[in-house]
């Protein structure tokens, strides 16, 4: 965690994001999410010109094995604050292990990748609500 918030206040007047060098990963404490929208927004900066963000979804299939679904698609770089497009994972937590059948818990793994290793990034901001606007 760094100094340095986005510049848009969406979750109020914050001072720090979420830095990630080159080579490292972050992973969030559980969340609970919807299974009928599975989108998730944030806002992000890095500045590697062939590096991307990766971000992946772990969760417990119906037979509780932990397995991933990266979400699509990747983010790209840019040398300001900007919130990523609507990430979607396909069909991937239909087989989610879901007490009521409509929600289960996540986590979301995120990862510089690229062709020179993916630079740094700092991250902020994560919404789980596909029907957040950043405008």
């Amino acid at each position: 965690v760094v100094l340095g918030n986005e510049p848009f206040n969406l979750s109020g007047s914050g001072s720090r994001s979420l830095y990630l060098p080159e080579g490292s990963s972050a992973t969030s404490p559980p969340k609970c999410v919807g299974l009928l929208l599975p989108t998730v927004r944030y806002i992000v900066s890095g500045e590697e010109l062939f590096g991307s963000l990766r971000t992946a979804v772990l969760y417990r299939d119906s037979a509780g094995k932990q397995r991933s679904v990266e979400l699509l698609p990747a983010v790209l770089p840019s040398s300001s604050w900007q919130p990523t497009p609507q990430l979607l994972q396909l069909g991937g937590l239909l087989d989610a292990l879901s007490l009521d059948g409509l929600t289960t818990q996540v986590q979301l793994r995120f990862s510089p990748s690229g062709l020179f290793g993916g630079g740094s990034w700092r991250v902020d901001d994560v919404y789980f609500d596909p029907w957040k606007d950043f405008s």
